[in-house]
């Protein structure tokens, strides 16, 4: 079976070593990259065969995961999960496929009713990268004299004769994926600052309705402050009253 049916193929990124052009989860195997060349990776059983393959003075770096720089390949941009409301999550996507607009995270996908039918979506610019990476890597298997797959009529790996694999190796595509690659960028600053302005909003009307109940209140304890104030006020002017009054009957005799 081709590599391209593999469920894999849209949900993990790929590397491959340029020794034994082996195809390497690059998730969740080890792999090692050249320090001095820009696209040069070996897996863990050619590391020894660089110094005689590759070249005694360039180091090499072990590697396991997303590079940083495809981290935000990892987030479904402009999709919210329908159960927790969380926006752009990372990690697979689940689809509905009787609802016109139910999706859900992985965190969720278990606890979801049985009334949806969900069904995992790809995860397109991972499955574009490597399909861009995998032809490249036929081309080279099938063309490199030290390749154990050299002189092949076609791949193995995503099962393309070499006349396919070079034809799809121009510039078109790979501008095409490259455009792709900054459209989604793009949208996923735009959707970042989105998310930002959103929470400072929140986060504003919060400390405006803080603002207006620390005002009422302010403004409660300086009515209730009047109003003890006059009350003491008049405490004060019945008690002298009372003592006048005493003192005219003093005076007079009435008392």
């Amino acid at each position: 079976m081709s590599i391209l049916d593999d469920e894999k193929y849209s949900q993990t990124l790929f590397a491959f070593c340029d020794i034994c052009y082996i195809v390497i989860d690059a998730e969740k195997e080890s792999y090692y990259k050249c320090l001095s060349c820009k696209d040069f990776v070996v897996c863990a059983q050619c590391l020894p065969l660089t110094k005689t393959k590759h070249s005694l003075e360039h180091k090499f770096s072990s590697r396991k995961g997303i590079p940083n720089q495809f981290l935000w390949i990892e987030k479904n941009v402009g999709i919210t999960c329908d159960r927790c409301f969380r926006r752009d999550f990372p990690g697979r996507l689940y689809h509905c496929t009787t609802c016109n607009e139910f999706n859900v995270c992985e965190k969720c996908f278990p606890y979801v009713s049985l009334c949806h039918h969900l069904k995992l979506k790809p995860n397109t610019m991972k499955a574009k990268l490597n399909h861009k990476l995998m032809i490249r890597r036929a081309v080279a298997a099938l063309t490199n004299p030290d390749s154990p797959f050299y002189g092949q009529p076609f791949d193995v790996v995503i099962d393309w004769p070499l006349t396919a694999t070079r034809h799809s190796v121009n510039e078109q595509e790979n501008k095409l994926i490259f455009q792709d690659v900054l459209h989604l960028q793009g949208q996923l600053k735009n959707s970042d600052f989105s998310e930002k302005m959103r929470k400072k909003i929140h986060q504003d009307n919060i400390q405006e309705k803080n603002c207006k109940s620390k005002s009422n209140n302010q403004r409660i304890k300086d009515t209730n402050l009047q109003k003890e104030q006059l009350r003491k006020r008049r405490l004060q002017d019945y008690q002298q009253r009372q003592h006048l009054l005493k003192d005219v009957e003093i005076i007079t005799g009435t008392g």
